[in-house]
């Protein structure tokens, strides 16, 4: 049965639920699972925000999203969907929930392939039951930069020497990936074959192709550290997405442009994509979409990038 919030509070404070572990009463593998999951999460800030979502997903169904079934969490999402519609919370606070019990999922999941011995064999996937409707996403002329902009940012920072900015950049902008795809690459994430492409590994997924251009920065960038280490690091330690795109505004700005996010920059490399004559579906494929939605909202706006071969920088080789 659920733990109503007083009895849950009380239990708190007399130390029934938790001792030194906020999560204390989840199962161990629970705990052990959830531990995995938040090791990719530099910010404390962030891990806690995370823990507060476990904790309070107990509080309102007193099940772990381990061994949670498809009711629990059909019963949370309508616990939130009650605090946003009473003014409780604000929607984006139990997206953010729901997005990271979903998160969890995924890599338990992905766990569970590898043959981890704490997923339980019968594990499945139910986040979905009965979800917050997420609000369509609006992308907006102002938020994609234009091919000066782009011009401006990518030669600023070739003559900065900043070759891990720089990479991040053009991995966003040239190969579709996202912030969170870029700060996991390792140095083992980086394969060349036996035609000298060079390709990255993202998860699970299939290897993604890099354009020569790119390749060279990314050359630069695993010289300077040891096997084992990130492609884009701060004293060999891998950085937070929140560092990540302060690096980005910051060379943005120190360009003379706005303070573009990592995810704008993907957006114009959509753009320019397009432009260039790239088959929509096979740019979903790229990008790692499972709708044509996205593509569908970022073509639709006013954007023609025709003249990409008068800019020094920004280099788009047919075939690639």
């Amino acid at each position: 049965m659920p733990l109503q919030e007083g009895e849950y509070r009380m239990a708190r404070e007399n130390n029934n639920l938790v001792n030194d572990d906020v999560l204390g009463f989840y199962p161990e593998e629970t705990r052990t699972l959830i531990a995995g999951y938040m090791e990719g999460i530099a910010a404390e800030h962030d891990r806690k925000a995370r823990e507060r979502i476990f904790v309070d997903f107990f509080a309102v169904t007193g099940r772990d999203p381990l061994h949670a079934e498809s009711s629990a969490f059909a019963a949370y999402a309508g616990v939130l969907r009650n605090r946003v519609e009473s003014g409780r919370i604000k929607l984006s606070t139990a997206l953010k929930n729901q997005r990271v019990l979903s998160a969890f999922a995924a890599y338990v999941a992905k766990e569970k392939r590898k043959g981890n011995l704490n997923v339980p064999s019968g594990f499945e996937d139910r986040t979905l039951s009965s979800r917050i409707e997420e609000p369509p996403e609006e992308i907006h002329f102002k938020d994609v930069p234009s091919l000066t902009e782009m011009d401006k940012l990518i030669g600023y920072l070739k003559g900065r020497n900043d070759d891990q900015t720089l990479a991040a950049v053009l991995l966003a902008y040239k190969c579709f990936l996202k912030t969170g795809e870029i700060i996991g690459l390792k140095k083992s994430s980086i394969l060349c074959d036996n035609n000298g492409f060079t390709y990255v590994l993202i998860g699970a997924e299939p290897p993604v192709r890099i354009p020569d251009d790119v390749a060279m920065v990314l050359d630069q960038c695993l010289a300077d550290i040891s096997d084992g280490g990130y492609v884009i690091s701060r004293k060999g330690k891998r950085v937070s997405q929140a560092a990540l795109q302060k690096r980005v505004r910051c060379a943005c700005e120190r360009s003379g442009i706005n303070g573009y996010t990592l995810n704008a920059l993907r957006n114009a490399g959509t753009a320019t994509a397009v432009s260039a004559g790239a088959d929509s579906v096979k740019l979903c494929d790229d990008m790692r979409y499972k709708t044509r939605a996205h593509i569908r909202r970022l073509t639709s706006l006013p954007i023609k990038f025709s003249d990409v071969s008068e800019y020094v920088n920004i280099q788009v080789k047919p075939g690639i």
